[in-house]
């Protein structure tokens, strides 16, 4: 990881710890402000936590998709050079970065503040914390961070899935569409991802990328396997129940 992640290096990065700190109490402002007085009517009961963390996700993975693609629409070298950073990738890790506290801090509160709760939410964040402080304290792997976060785009229609569900959307067409694209991208931008950092790393002898995208790999596949259960293999037996 560069020239080694320590605390006494934090302050080094004292104005950018600083700026994520008022991003991810930007995103806590937007959560009770907005989307906690415009929730929809059709929200089932009990669910109003659960509907504003994930606004807030499906807000983050979407500015966040964006800012990864435009970088590489723009930059197409770079997919050649993951090793490199600049500002612009800092920047856009850092809003990944302030995020993911937000997010972590969020739903220990809905979880009593006890991590045992939600075991692989702590994995997956702390990978992230650890992936981003690498970004901003040695200027390395902005490219690698960018790419990796394209799974954003999975995101998006993952937490989208969940939304129209929370609604009392799941016979729709509109839940099936999202569905199905939840399913497609999964593969295109999660596992997809993870096999070329998995090739990209260990032959550039990027330690921590190599070993916590083994880890990411193993959490993505499990939520396909979780998705297909529910969308494809529980409607399938539901619809045979309606035929019998």
């Amino acid at each position: 990881m560069g020239a080694g992640f320590s605390l006494s290096r934090l302050p080094e990065i004292a104005p950018q710890l600083a700026a994520g700190a008022g991003i991810s109490i930007g995103f806590e402002i937007f959560r009770r402000f907005v989307i906690a007085r415009n929730r929809p009517a059709s929200l089932k009961d009990g669910k109003d936590n659960q509907y504003d963390n994930i606004m807030v996700s499906f807000l983050h993975s979407s500015v966040s998709s964006f800012l990864c693609l435009y970088h590489f629409w723009k930059n197409p070298e770079d997919l050649s050079n993951l090793g490199a950073s600049g500002s612009y990738q800092e920047f856009a890790t850092l809003f990944t970065y302030s995020y993911v506290w937000y997010d972590l801090f969020d739903m220990l509160r809905s979880n009593g503040f006890n991590p045992l709760n939600m075991k692989e939410m702590m994995v997956h964040h702390s990978i992230m914390i650890g992936g981003g402080l690498t970004v901003m304290l040695d200027k390395v792997y902005g490219n690698f961070t960018l790419y990796a976060l394209t799974m954003e785009v999975n995101s998006i229609f993952l937490h989208g899935r969940a939304l129209l569900q929370m609604c009392n959307k799941r016979e729709t067409a509109a839940f099936k569409m999202v569905s199905m694209l939840n399913l497609l991208t999964n593969v295109t931008h999660r596992l997809s991802v993870n096999y070329r950092i998995h090739n990209w790393a260990g032959s550039n002898g990027f330690f921590y990328g190599y070993a916590m995208n083994t880890i990411i790999t193993f959490l993505n596949l499990k939520l396909l396997y979780t998705c297909v259960c529910r969308d494809l293999l529980e409607s399938t037996k539901a619809i045979e129940k309606k035929s019998e």
